[in-house]
């Protein structure tokens, strides 16, 4: 028979919160920004493996990728130096893009030995099924005017940095390439970056649609799809929300769930942050999350953190880390396996502000209970997940009471929304990570513990926790997504 583990007892077993930890009453982000500025050496040398490799695959474009929107082969006569860029990217400044051949290539202005240019259009995928807005042109420039010593230059003709529309004047945008799924645009000397473009993410975002789709769960992106990407301006809110996500070697659920998730918070990027820390996992979830998902970092939606000092899986301790890097005015506990649906956030704030809610939990179906949501302020005030309890089971349940029993909270368990549903995992799975100290105990029997213990403690009106604790959560090292400023 295990006994409860005690932080005393914790400690001797290498799950101890780490005096260094985040603070629980404050964690504005200078604390955040001067931990990413100077990792430990064992910390820098993962991050820096996992930014240097999301870029370092350079090479021709492969015309096949995101075949969904692209069209034929690239014709004979279009040079080189462009064929790499036909099809779809995602413009930091634009939205989805499509990049084709002219119908009539004479009609091109510009000429270059090779062939034509290609035209750049916006793909704003409106519901009255608008056409394509062709925005400026992709061409190669060899004029001694603009290029040096007699070379050749690849440069986006578009609209002004001051405007999205095609109506305004045009402004050049030269190449500087990164990969061959990652590319800047800046102004001619270098000096300013004006536009990222990305596919990376429009390829991860259909290979999760169609892993989804076989296991019958809902992806909801032939009605939304790509409309969110491509979707002409950006939402507004009356609250900011954050998306807590933790992980430790659950890659295969993450790269299914993930990029769904991101494309639809796309729209509400202005208000809505996605934070995930990933605590030490072997399985290049970290070098998945800065190749595939660059294009969220670089719009600001995205935050990716690491750490390695929570050696074991410990669901209370990640938790309260992943909801003390956040500094938004809702906090949402999102577990990795789980799928938000269309305007989550949306409906999230909605029954903040409109409906008077303070807690909100969208379970329905299995791996869904975690699904907690609330302000940022309540969940400091109760300290957060308990930490003092076996690594997995009833925290959620947990938490959700202790919140209940704030003055004035408003509780509601929303069901029946297209925003409930999970990836089904195995209990043996939810235990895989955790320490060895703990013995064999299954989940079943962590979680019947942790109830028992859990009820006691509010039956003595213990709604604080982690009283002990000089902090909740552990320190996470902010990972620096790209070189340029976020517009």
């Amino acid at each position: 028979m295990h006994a409860m583990a005690t932080g005393a007892d914790a400690a001797a077993g290498g799950v101890a919160v780490p005096s260094f930890a985040m603070a629980a009453t404050a964690c504005p982000p200078s604390d955040v920004e001067a931990a990413a500025a100077e990792p430990p050496p064992d910390v820098a040398a993962v991050v820096a493996s996992a930014v240097a490799g999301c870029d370092a695959d350079l090479g021709s474009l492969p015309v096949a990728s995101c075949g969904a929107t692209l069209g034929s082969a690239p014709p004979q006569e279009l040079c080189k130096d462009l064929a790499m860029f036909l099809g779809s990217w995602q413009s930091r400044r634009f939205g989805l893009l499509s990049l084709q051949p002219r119908e009539h290539p004479e009609e091109s202005d510009s000429w270059c030995e090779e062939g034509p240019d290609l035209l750049i259009r916006r793909q704003r995928c409106r519901a009255d099924g608008g056409p394509p807005k062709e925005l400026g042109r992709l061409f190669v420039c060899s004029d001694p005017r603009h290029v040096e010593n007699w070379g050749r230059k690849v440069v986006a003709e578009l609209p002004a940095p001051s405007s999205s529309s095609s109506s305004a004047p045009s402004h050049w945008l030269w190449l500087k390439p990164l990969s061959k799924w990652r590319v800047l645009w800046t102004s001619h000397d270098g000096s300013e970056v004006l536009d990222v473009w990305d596919r990376r993410l429009l390829e991860a975002i259909e290979k999760a649609a169609a892993w989804i789709d076989l296991q019958g769960l809902i992806t909801h992106f032939r009605d939304h799809g790509y409309q969110a990407l491509g979707q002409d301006e950006l939402t507004a809110s009356a609250r900011s929300v954050a998306l807590c996500i933790t992980t430790k070697n659950r890659l295969w659920q993450l790269r299914r769930a993930l990029p769904l998730n991101l494309l639809h918070c796309w729209p509400h990027r202005r208000w809505t942050t996605i934070h995930i820390v990933d605590f030490g996992s072997t399985d290049e979830t970290l070098e998945w999350i800065m190749s595939r998902c660059r294009a969220a970092i670089d719009a600001g939606l995205l935050k990716v953190y690491y750490t390695d000092r929570q050696p074991f899986w410990h669901a209370s301790i990640a938790k309260n880390t992943a909801h003390m890097v956040a500094t938004e005015d809702i906090v949402v506990n999102l577990d990795g396996d789980n799928l938000i649906g269309p305007n989550f956030p949306v409906d999230v704030v909605n029954r903040f502000v409109q409906d008077g809610y303070s807690v909100l939990q969208y379970e329905d179906g299995d791996g869904t209970c975690g699904r907690i949501a609330c302000s940022r302020g309540d969940f400091v005030r109760i300290r957060g997940y308990d930490e003092d309890a076996y690594p997995m089971g009833a925290q959620d349940v947990d938490l959700v009471h202790r919140l209940k029993e704030l003055p004035n909270a408003r509780f509601k368990k929303v069901r029946g929304s297209v925003h409930s549903q999970a990836i089904q995992n195995t209990q043996e799975a939810k235990v895989a990570s955790c320490s060895p100290y703990y013995g064999r105990l299954k989940w079943s029997q962590m979680d019947a513990m942790n109830r028992s213990v859990f009820a006691q403690r509010r039956l003595k009106g213990h709604v604080v926790r982690n009283v002990t604790l000089e902090n909740i959560g552990v320190k996470a090292w902010l990972i620096p997504g790209s070189d340029e400023p976020h517009s």
